[in-house]
Order: C-alpha cells, then structure tokens, then sequence
C-alpha cells in the first residue's frame, strides 16, 4: 500500500510538473493530495472502527449458559451442544469450597482426591444404569503415585532440574470392554500385558497456588473434562450398535442425526495434583503410568485468567491435523497460532502441562486469557467466571471428543498401517475469526497463499513502474525508500513502547498499572507508538528522490504523518 500510495503521488506530480510551475498547477495539486490524504485518512479511521467492533462482539458473544437445560432431558439425546453448565459450576462450587488446594496441603491430598474418587465412582453407576454396560462401556479409575526429576528450560536461558516424590494423580480410562467370547482378550487387560486400543488424554490440574480458591486455575478445567467425560461414557457405543461405514468420518454421521458414536479409541483423563509447582505431576503420568504409551493425542484445559473465551494457544508437533479436527468440528471455536509462538519463543512467563505432552505428543491446548489480574489470586472465585464461559470449553471439548474417538487410527500413531485422509508431519497455521468462525491451513499451504500475494502484489507494481506514468528510475527509487521507511517505522513502532515499558517498570516502579482494564493500553503505548512510526516519513527523503534541493513539487506533498497515519491504521 506504501509503495501504490506513493508511486501514485509521484504520478499526480508530474501532472503538476506537465502544467507548468505556474499558480493553476500548485491549485491543482494541492486539490489532489487533499483528496488523496483526506481518502486514505478516511479509509484507515473506519477499517479500525470496523474491525473494533467486530473485536468487541466476538470477544462477547458467549453462549448462552442453558443451566440445567441438559439435565432435564437424558445427555445422550442432545445435540450438538450438550454441555451442562449449571452442573459444572455446582461441581466447581463444591471443589473450592476447600479453603487451600496447594501441592501437599490436606485439603489437596484428602478433600479434592476424595472428591474426584467419589464423582468418578457416581459415574460409574451412572453408565451402568444408563445402559453402558450393553453398550460395552467401561470405566476404570485409579491413584497415581509418582516420583522422579527432569529438566526443563526457565525463560530460555535458565535450566533447572525439576525433582519430585509422593505426586498423586487421579487416572481414569473408558474404554470398551472385551467381547464375552473373547477370553484372550479379557486374560490381556486383566493382567495389563496389552491395551487394545490407543487413547486421547484429556488433562488437567486440580491443585492451586497458595491463598487461591482456583475456580479457574483450573477448577474450570476440572469441571469441563469431567462433563465431556460423562457425556462420552453416555453417548459412546461399540462400533457395531453405530450405522456408521468403516471409512466414514464422524462428521458424516453427525450430520445425517445419528444419537451415537463409535468409541474406536479409549479415552484417558487425567486429573493431576501438582502443576503449580512445575508440571511435576504431567510428567510423573507421562513417565511412569502404565496407560501413557497408548496417549496418541491430548486436550489440556487451564486458564491465565478468569471468564470470557477459552482460546486454543497451543497444538503441539506436527499438529495441522489436530488444528483441522478442532476448526471443523467446535461449535464455538477460538484459537490463534500466536499463542503458540509466543510460549514457544519463552516471552511468557507462565506454562500449562501441554509443554510436558508436546514433546511426545500433538493436541489442543485450551486456556482462558482474560482478566488476568485475577488469576493466581484470592479474587478466584466461581462468582467471576462469566456465564456461558465454561459452556465455551465445554461445548468445544465435546464438539472434537467424536472426531478423535471415533478415528479408525491416530495419524501419528507409528504402529498402524492404516492411511489417515487427515494431513500429518506439517506445522499447522490457524486464527479465529469474528462470531465462531475460524481458519486452519497446514503450514506448506499457508506459505504457498503468503507468497503467491507478494508476487502478485510484486507484479502489479512492475507493471505500474512500466505504465510511463512515472519514470523506471524514479519508480525504483520510490519502491526501495517506501520499504526501508516502513520497515523502520515499523521497528520503532515497536521499541520506543518497549522502552516506556521499561521505564514504567524498572523507573518510576509502576508496573501493569493498565492491567485492570486494557483499553487503557491504548493511552499508555498508542499514541508513543504513532509518534515513532511518523518520524521516519518526516525526513526529506522525498527531495532526494525527486532530486531537488526542497524547492521541487515533491517538498510539497510529503505528506509524511498523513502516509504514517493511514498506514498505522
């Protein structure tokens, strides 16, 4: 847009230059760049405003919280929605009614395991007099008690080594039981030899930072894995009892409205009881559970903050076909790859368990992120979690759980000879977009788009240049100096905030003081950010293009706060 804007400007020049240095001339050039700075001013102002709205809504635009609309009506019957809300804030109520869930402390170790075992244990009854048993559902639960060490990385340059002992874990499979007839089958899983199946991890921490009751870190967690596990136990069915053809996609079967799914893969969750510390307890499962070598794929549920939206951050190595499954098959999804770059690249200061998995594992990472001064505090507390935010995540969860569960094999998984149509070994790129909407492409295809617009964009300026309105040298010239100035109001963009930062913090010791409200973002680094990225287009580089000494047609349209402004925009 730089280089268009100015080659255009040079061209209107020359129109003044062609008229003669005479009072028409500068009367008609003048009118010109006003138009033209008035229209590109105009057109940033309402891209901003356009795009400030559609912000505003979709960050919003919850779902509704339908509490206790589930539960009067059986779980299996639902669809496509069919998380309870009303049942897991009842859930998350009773977990923080524990005035400390810390690694270790009583409450952790006998109130929230007790707790866990209890719920896990009504489960089971509930499958049971649901009818699972007919269906071949089975679900099996135990305590993990884990001890060992590792090493990780703190920040990017610090490694620490990490050492644990008397970590507890609550582990749960569900899974199909072995046909009556097959004895070998039942003889295997009795003495734990052999699983049959592979399994999708869904994860989570139930222990808390000292002082905070931990309704979102990670209650909220906790109470959705629990409800997507009581959905599946419900709606899951052997292969068989579902009309669905050996290569059909699960999506198929959603839409022609059929109430099952095949559970072709076991599902495993884990409920561990110290990530606070350092994600002991994710690598003690991983390390030393005798269900972690079947984990082909996780979802991991945490939160930086308290309410809103539950945002997909993280999928982990050669992840475009987790990224798929999730873009297609959330009713309500939420992500951004720049979540995913940021923890990789050690910028934030904070982990989830998905750092443990990722190094053997792909998944879906998913955290809320808003008012994050309230996280790792005793602000919280049920009472701030939005209505309709643990619907988000738990409609989400319960969306992808089918499509995972009912593949015929894991593309990552080494062991099968099976051809999965979902893409494997690529990075994935994907965004959300305003009202639910989002867009996921493997990393070759996103590359391939990218630098098919540049040479297109490339293109269309050379053809400009060759057009005659402007001279080839000239245009050249215009070309290199738009990209070196917007690169260099771009990098200053960028540093001079960074630097005000530094001062508010380390200087006049007030750090975050805009973290209670982000707008106020806007009046502490906006207007330090425009100011910078004006100054270079405020240099006479355009006399030098034009070769004059200031006195030329172009001293007069620089323009250089107008060009700044719009593309600031």
């Amino acid at each position: 847009l730089a280089t268009f804007f100015s080659l255009e400007k040079h061209r209107v020049v020359r129109m003044a230059e062609k008229k003669g240095a005479s009072q028409e001339g500068d009367k008609f050039l003048h009118r010109i760049l006003r138009r033209h700075m008035l229209s590109r001013a105009l057109f940033g102002i309402a891209s901003v405003v356009i795009v400030f709205l559609f912000i505003s809504a979709d960050r919003a635009a919850l779902p509704d919280a339908a509490v206790g609309r589930v539960r009067d009506e059986k779980i299996w019957k639902c669809s496509p929605h069919c998380f309870d809300e009303g049942h897991a804030r009842s859930f998350i109520s009773e977990l923080t009614g524990s005035a400390d869930r810390t690694v270790s402390s009583a409450e952790s170790d006998h109130f929230g395991v007790d707790l866990l075992l209890r719920t896990l244990t009504e489960m089971r009854h509930e499958i049971a007099a649901g009818g699972g048993e007919e269906r071949g559902i089975q679900l099996d639960f135990e305590v993990q008690t884990g001890e060992g060490s590792f090493e990780n990385e703190y920040r990017g340059f610090l490694t620490i080594t990490n050492s644990y002992a008397n970590i507890t874990n609550i582990v749960a499979r569900l899974t199909l039981a072995p046909p009556a007839s097959d004895t070998a089958a039942k003889n295997e899983e009795a003495d734990g030899s052999k699983n049959r199946r592979k399994s999708l991890l869904m994860s989570t921490h139930f222990d808390t930072m000292p002082n905070s009751p931990g309704a979102s870190d990670a209650g909220s967690g906790v109470a959705t894995i629990m409800e997507s596990l009581r959905f599946a136990a419900m709606k899951a069915s052997h292969p068989d009892k579902c009309k669905m053809n050996k290569d059909e996609a699960w999506g198929e079967l959603h839409e022609r409205g059929e109430s099952c799914f095949p559970l072709r893969q076991d599902l495993v969750i884990l409920f561990n009881g110290c990530e606070e510390l350092g994600l002991q307890a994710s690598h003690a499962f991983i390390e030393g559970h005798r269900w972690a070598t079947d984990i082909m794929a996780v979802i991991n549920a945490d939160a930086g903050g308290v309410g809103g939206k539950s945002l997909l951050v993280q999928t982990g190595p050669r992840n475009s076909w987790v990224a798929h499954l999730y873009q297609r098959y959330a009713p309500f999804p939420h992500g951004s790859v720049i979540g995913q770059d940021l923890f990789q690249s050690t910028l934030v200061p904070s982990d989830t368990d998905f750092r443990v998995y990722s190094e053997f594992i792909p998944g879906l990472d998913m955290v809320y992120y808003l008012n994050g001064y309230i996280y790792h505090t005793e602000h919280d507390v049920l009472d701030q979690i939005d209505a309709g935010s643990l619907r988000h995540q738990g409609d989400n969860m319960i969306g992808v759980l089918p499509a995972f569960l009912s593949l015929r094999s894991f593309p990552n998984d080494p062991d099968e000879t099976f051809t999965s149509p979902l893409d494997y070994g690529e990075s994935a790129v994907y965004f959300h977009l305003p009202f639910n909407n989002m867009l996921s492409f493997n990393f070759s295809s996103f590359k391939t788009a990218a630098f098919s617009i540049s040479a297109f964009s490339l293109f269309l300026v050379l053809i400009y240049i060759g057009s005659g309105h402007v001279g080839i040298g000239k245009s050249l010239k215009v070309v290199v100096v738009e990209v070196l100035l917007a690169s260099f109001a771009f990098i200053l963009a960028i540093v001079v905030p960074l630097v005000w930062g530094l001062l508010i913090d380390f200087v006049l010791e007030r750090p975050m003081r805009w973290f209670s409200n982000n707008v106020f973002l806007a009046f502490v680094f906006l207007p330090l950010s425009f100011a910078a990225a004006i100054v270079p287009y405020l240099l006479p580089i355009a006399d030098w293009i034009d070769g004059t000494s200031g006195g030329g047609p172009s001293s007069k349209v620089r323009g250089g706060a107008s060009e700044c402004f719009f593309l600031f925009m």
